[in-house]
């Protein structure tokens, strides 16, 4: 995940965090800075050391504080987002703690449904804030809610199937 913010003074900042790990970097011009601790970053300007600490993640909005001046380079996630995000991990554990609806389609629930609608929630969380109209948004959630249910239910029936 990455984000670019053109500023008038430091030139192009570009933010990259790892989706995975969690690693974030920064470059500034093109020239990458060097990481103090996980949220501080130095850069040599004109001979002087400039810190540069960041404020957030890419979920829930980032800001970049350099010199005293504070810059949002990521805004925050929108409610909604969050909101159909979370609803793909409620429907797996509701569905798949209920023995009425694993008998009518069934689904890996537990730690397994919990694991695989979690990262969903991620990637989903992710893609959404790439998509910028909400219509947009909504189709992405259903793909989501829809791979992760296909998914549980895949599992489940592999599960069944070697009993």
């Amino acid at each position: 995940m990455n984000a670019i913010l053109n500023h008038s003074v430091y030139g192009k900042i570009v933010y990259e965090e790892s989706f995975w790990t969690g690693k974030k970097s920064l470059t500034l011009n093109g020239e990458p800075l060097t990481a103090v601790d996980k949220k501080t970053f130095y850069f040599n300007n004109e001979g002087k050391s400039v810190y540069v600490s960041l404020k957030g993640n890419y979920y829930t909005g980032l800001k970049l504080t350099v010199e005293g001046q504070e810059f949002t380079v990521v805004p925050p996630s929108k409610w909604y987002e969050f909101a159909l995000s979370v609803l793909i991990f409620i429907l797996i554990v509701i569905w798949g703690s209920n023995p009425w609806l694993c008998s009518i389609i069934p689904i890996v629930g537990g730690a397994i449904g919990g694991g695989i609608s979690g990262v969903m929630l991620l990637v989903n969380l992710s893609v959404m804030k790439i998509v910028k109209k909400a219509w947009q948004k909504l189709l992405v959630w259903i793909g989501f809610t829809c791979a992760t249910f296909f998914l549980c239910h895949v599992i489940a029936l592999a599960l069944l199937s070697a009993i």
